[in-house]
């Protein structure tokens, strides 16, 4: 649940450097399957790099997960990613146009789902959370735009005391 006022941190699911490197774990296999096959001309060096590549690629994806972390903080929504540049990007609720629910084919095989945000207002930007699974994104977007109704429905006093049609 993410409304409570002392929120806390959130992770994506373990799963997300999956999903989200998908493409290019295909392209991978696409071009390595000529070394996986019998009778190729594979060398001991060769196997050893895949191997290793594939270590880093694994490092890497754990790194990420471990970094981004995302909460309801006061009006916003505040992502966080990043180890070495740290990136904190801060959403407005009000400014919610949009929240949809996203399954790409790798995410639904392991039950999983991604929200991207859109935004109104001079900056209109977007945001992803990347990937949770299904019925936890259904909860949170059911949270999140209920917040976001409930913060742009508050009566904003305007900033010159003026009385329109007066």
């Amino acid at each position: 649940m993410i409304g409570d006022p002392a929120a806390t941190w959130h992770r994506l699911h373990p799963l997300s450097p999956v999903i989200r490197a998908g493409r290019v774990f295909v392209g991978a296999v696409i071009v390595f399957a000529s070394t996986l096959l019998p009778g190729s001309h594979s060398t001991e060096s060769g196997a050893i790099t895949r191997v290793l590549i594939g270590v880093v690629v694994i490092a890497f994806g754990a790194v990420s997960w471990l970094v981004t972390r995302w909460r309801v903080e006061g009006n916003d929504l505040r992502i966080e990613t990043g180890l070495i540049r740290r990136s904190s990007l801060r959403f407005p609720l009000p400014q919610i146009q949009a929240i949809d629910v996203v399954r790409p084919v790798l995410a639904r095989i392991f039950g999983l789902a991604e929200l991207r945000l859109r935004m109104g207002g001079a900056t209109a930007g977007s945001a992803r959370l990347a990937c949770l699974t299904a019925s936890h994104a259904d909860t949170v977007r059911a949270q999140l735009l209920a917040l976001a109704r409930r913060r742009s429905s508050r009566p904003s006093a305007c900033w010159c005391d003026c009385r329109l049609g007066a």
